[in-house]
């Protein structure tokens, strides 16, 4: 029973090797989906440890059975979700222009350019942004737009995406305040490992 109750409680400290500093709502929230995940992993062992492999353990196992185990998992990782993208969320509103950098989450964005273009039913504003996460990081680039459909006057953003395993770049245009200047909108939700969304 004590080591049961010391696993779940090892929690607490992954929000130190997480973010380098201890809060005690993550450390909450991770306790809690522990709570939940490792005793359903003990179930599964047990329930298929006298079997001749656990492979042909787990076969036996009824889909009912794999359906609770999938549910508690939601549970617990939504928990995690909202708790670290709820405590962890960065938001800056800046003016970017040519030439400006602006550093979110460890990415350095820098835009190069905002630019004006036609499309075949659109007038868009187009904002080039240079991105590259720390001082070596590989460089790549990033083009959200802002449109207006002439037949309807009506504005849409064109968001500029870059999933990854473990985090997502978001970036989509707000307004355009001046000659080559935009107002820009960073927000930041890491959710687990990291995610990041950034709205210009």
């Amino acid at each position: 029973m004590a080591g049961g109750c010391r696993r779940p409680s090892a929690g607490v400290l992954m929000p130190l090797l997480y973010r380098g500093e201890w809060n005690l709502f993550v450390s909450l929230g991770i306790v809690s989906a522990l709570w939940i995940v490792l005793p359903m992993v003990r179930d599964v062992f047990d329930k298929t440890r006298h079997a001749s492999s656990f492979v042909a353990g787990v076969r036996k196992l009824s889909l009912a059975y794999w359906g609770m185990v999938l549910g508690h998992v939601g549970v617990a990782v939504t928990i995690v979700g909202v708790t670290v993208v709820s405590n962890y969320n960065i938001e800056r509103n800046v003016r970017m222009s040519p030439g400006t950098t602006v550093e979110v989450a460890g990415y350095q964005f820098t835009m190069s350019e905002l630019t004006e273009r036609r499309g075949p039913n659109f007038l868009a504003d187009t904002a080039i942004l240079q991105v590259q996460r720390g001082e070596s990081g590989r460089r790549f680039t990033m083009r959200p737009e802002k449109r207006l459909y002439l037949a309807t006057g009506m504005p849409m953003t064109q968001v500029a995406l870059r999933p990854g395993l473990f985090r997502d770049l978001y970036v989509a245009m707000g307004r355009i305040l001046a000659m080559a200047v935009g107002q820009c909108e960073f927000n930041t939700n890491p959710l687990c490992v990291g995610y990041g969304w950034v709205r210009c």
